[in-house]
């Protein structure tokens, strides 16, 4: 897959080593990093975790491979609500030693970014607490909003949601035709090889091939994802498969130059 991204004719942007799972379980992580890094085909190589694998080694490791920026997601911020919530058994003042070690071990050369989500935050105080700790460890830290990131997935049960105020990702349900930017910018590689034009199509209804039989450059210049994508700039979201029921939002806003952009598309 690598490889073949030398065929682009320009680097790619981000390569972000990140899907549905804690990519620290793959015990290939921190030689992956350092093969992107080494064939030179991307600007920025990043990637995420929980946090439960950093220590003063592993931490060495990420910031000599040549990672760019690491994301670590906390789901509580206490002991006792990382059991109540996650199911296991974490020590919070250790996971922050880890890493407040690997924000001064990594000045220079990889930055630092640590988010929690508000369902996560039980009072005003957590709030307090954890901006508190993280402001002055990371090169950013933020609250999210918790979202159903996978919409339709029904393998286990979900809360009922439907009284949280979305205050980032919800202001396509008041407009006529909201336009997603991800299939223009982003290709999600998943582990079975199925590329798609979401990193949240769990049911890979926005699949356009495989890389076990095409390249990353041929699948992003085939018809099949030109279709998905003239689809996302012409047509109502309502209309769109699996499209219709997720509520997140690109970072880009292309509502206004939509027309201009599907005029590229067919041109291409």
């Amino acid at each position: 897959m690598v490889d073949g991204m030398e065929a682009f004719p320009e680097k790619v942007r981000v390569v972000d080593l990140w899907a549905w799972g804690e990519p620290f379980l793959n015990k290939n992580l921190i030689e992956m990093i350092k093969y992107l890094r080494q064939v030179n085909v991307c600007d920025e190589i990043r990637a995420c975790t929980n946090g439960s694998f950093l220590n003063p080694e592993m931490n060495r490791k990420l910031v000599d491979s040549g990672l760019t920026m690491l994301r670590v997601s906390l789901d509580a911020m206490n002991d006792k609500d990382y059991k109540d919530i996650c199911g296991v058994e974490v020590s919070f003042d250790s996971m922050v030693e880890n890493i407040r070690d690997l924000y001064e071990c990594s000045r220079g050369k990889m930055m630092l970014s640590i988010k929690s989500v508000d369902t996560a935050m039980r009072n005003e105080g957590d709030v307090e607490k954890f901006y508190d700790i993280f402001s002055d460890i990371s090169d950013y830290c933020f609250i999210e909003d918790i979202i159903d990131a996978f919409p339709g997935y029904d393998g286990f049960e979900k809360p009922d949601n439907k009284d949280v105020k979305f205050r980032k990702w919800n202001s396509y349900h008041d407009r006529a035709n909201y336009v997603c930017a991800k299939p223009l910018v982003q290709m999600a590689v998943h582990s079975n090889g199925e590329v798609s034009a979401c990193c949240n199509d769990w049911s890979f209804q926005l699949s356009y091939g495989s890389i076990k039989e095409k390249t990353l450059p041929e699948l992003w210049n085939s018809k099949e994802l030109r279709k998905i994508q003239l689809m996302q700039v012409e047509k109502p979201r309502s209309e769109i498969p699996y499209c219709k029921i997720c509520p997140c939002e690109s970072d880009d806003d292309i509502d206004d130059v939509a027309n201009i952009i599907a005029d590229r598309l067919r041109d291409n």
